[in-house]
């Protein structure tokens, strides 16, 4: 655990997503998946992991699904701050090391409980007990879950014995079956959020008020009055003919009176930022000016790319969808960037589109206001870390420049960039001002 970089779950199922959550009533839940902390080994700080921004975002979701739950409102709200770890504090990687388990599960059980509890005074930072009086903030610990690395690495220390292999002949088998042990137990590194109304609330849900049409049977859900009484039906429970459609097809709700509300308008400024970010929303990343000239080959420059914190998607040149960008260029792993023009060393283009993810993320009010009509590009080196390979100076990826190019409103842009290059290193490289003119024209003046 001490050396243990990455406190994920990642996009395995870990244990307390799967089970009952503990003091949460069945019903409408929340669950954050990966937080993607990362913390540094045997380290426990949160801020100095970056994890405030996804604390953050976590907690703006967690206020948007309660305002999407309205009849949350007033009751005990549960959130549990879930931290899981595998069963191993140190490696062992030789032969000759001597092994402390109790001591080694004893920290770790340490580690995982200050992870849990640093998550839960982060949260409470954006739920303060005087503004949130409803909500319960806790820990959960699952430390040390399944086998404990000690015992397997003299399980396959006894292995190779049995087949006469001894002293420094051991290490190499040993860091074989480490690599393979913490490939199985990945999911149980984990830090996630959970939510929903708390066992100890015991504050039944109000029955609907339902009036029922006599004549035609129609059944009709009014809202109750500020007193928290059932209106009377109008009428005397003989209602109106069902409320026509509205031009989008919905058919709207009764006002308390009993009376058809109007139909909504349509949303002009979401629509017309959309279309925006539909029109300018794809780039590409390549290769920058200097490496096509010099006839750059490279196997080790694969990245994930992200726009506002979100982590987007693009074409390989067989079509087929993958969530990351590839520089690649000698006709072997990972060489399938969007355009190529096939030649060993030679130019590669991935061209990234916007709305293959959900437009939505990027044209709601708060990442608007938060980017101002922007697409802050990110990108995360991922050569040396799982089944990509790493370049030999960096550990990671390739440190050569990169280059990036965009269309505003028919206007060709482009621009270099230095992209990171140590396995798992995460930075932001170029903005794209894709619908600033938009955002000031629509948002700001607005407001």
């Amino acid at each position: 655990m001490k050396g243990l970089m990455v406190y994920t779950n990642g996009n395995h199922k870990n244990p307390i997503m799967e089970d009952d959550k503990e003091g949460i009533k069945p019903g409408p839940s929340y669950k954050s998946g990966d937080l993607n902390i990362k913390f540094q080994g045997g380290k426990s700080d949160i801020k100095a992991a970056g994890g405030l921004p996804k604390i953050k975002e976590e907690a703006d979701k967690l206020k948007k699904w309660l305002k999407e739950n309205p009849k949350l409102k007033n009751r005990k709200i549960q959130i549990n701050i879930n931290a899981g770890s595998s069963n191993y504090w140190r490696t062992y990687l030789k032969h000759d090391s001597v092994l402390k388990k109790a001591d080694d599960q004893k920290r770790n059980e340490n580690l995982t409980k200050a992870r849990g509890d640093a998550g839960v005074a982060a949260i409470r930072k954006h739920f303060p007990k005087a503004d949130w009086p409803n909500i319960k903030i806790s820990p959960v610990y699952n430390a040390n879950i399944g086998d404990y690395w000690g015992d397997v690495r003299k399980a396959a220390i006894d292995k190779a014995k049995g087949e006469g292999k001894s002293g420094a002949e051991l290490n190499p088998i040993i860091v074989a079956a480490y690599k393979n042990w913490i490939k199985e137990n990945k999911k149980n590194q984990y830090v996630s959020i959970t939510a929903g109304v708390s066992s100890e609330d015991d504050t039944p849900e109000p029955e609907k008020c339902i009036c029922t049409n006599e004549e035609t049977g129609e059944k009709t859900v009014m809202k109750r009055l500020e007193n928290g009484e059932c209106p009377e039906c109008p009428g005397g429970g003989k209602e109106k003919e069902p409320c026509e459609k509205c031009p989008d097809g919905t058919i709207p709700e009764r006002d308390e009176n009993g009376d058809c509300k109007e139909c909504e308008e349509p949303e002009p400024i979401k629509e017309e930022i959309e279309k925006c970010f539909k029109r300018n929303s794809i780039f590409t990343i390549e290769y920058g000016k200097k490496q096509q000239r010099m006839d750059h080959h490279c196997t080790k420059a694969v990245w994930e790319v992200f726009a506002n914190g979100i982590k987007l998607k693009r074409r390989t040149n067989k079509n087929k969808l993958v969530d990351y960008v590839s520089l690649n260029n000698t006709n072997r792993l990972a060489d399938d960037a969007t355009q190529t023009d096939g030649k060993y060393g030679g130019i590669r283009t991935n061209i990234v589109k916007l709305s293959d993810i959900d437009i939505n993320e990027f044209v709601n009010e708060e990442k608007l206001k938060e980017y101002k009509g922007n697409l802050v590009i990110e990108l995360k080196c991922i050569s040396g870390t799982g089944k990509w390979p790493a370049h030999g100076s960096t550990g990671g990826c390739h440190k050569d420049v990169a280059g990036i190019s965009y269309m505003i409103d028919g206007e060709l842009q482009n621009a270099e960039f230095t992209p990171p290059y140590g396995p798992g290193d995460q930075k932001e490289v170029y903005t794209i001002p894709a619908c600033v003119k938009k955002y000031k024209e629509l948002v700001e003046k607005k407001s």
